[in-house]
């Protein structure tokens, strides 16, 4: 009985140290991988913000430019400074709607 104890309390402690190895070098694996990510989510900002824009612009293309001006001012720009400060939802999501 004594062995079998021994041995359990041997095997619970082999097994902590595997998990521990196994936790510590995920936390590795992670804490190298985040500026990478970090560099990777800023320029995918910067591609959709673009790619917005360009967008916009095309559907501005046909309008008069008393309404592009309008447009461009007001929706474009509202739009933008939302996105860069990374709130995505529509305006009236924070209204409670």
């Amino acid at each position: 009985m004594v062995r079998a104890l021994k041995a359990l309390d041997a095997e619970r402690a082999r097994e902590g140290r595997s998990l521990h190895n196994d936790f510590a070098t995920r936390v590795r694996n992670i804490e190298t991988a985040v500026p990478r990510i970090e560099k990777l989510a800023e320029q995918t900002r910067a591609e959709i913000l673009e790619n917005f824009h360009k967008r916009v612009r095309e559907l501005l293309e046909d309008l008069p430019v008393n309404e592009k001006t309008l447009v461009r001012g007001g929706v474009v720009g509202v739009a933008a400074r939302r996105y860069q400060r990374g709130n995505h939802a529509p305006a009236h999501a924070s209204r409670g709607a």
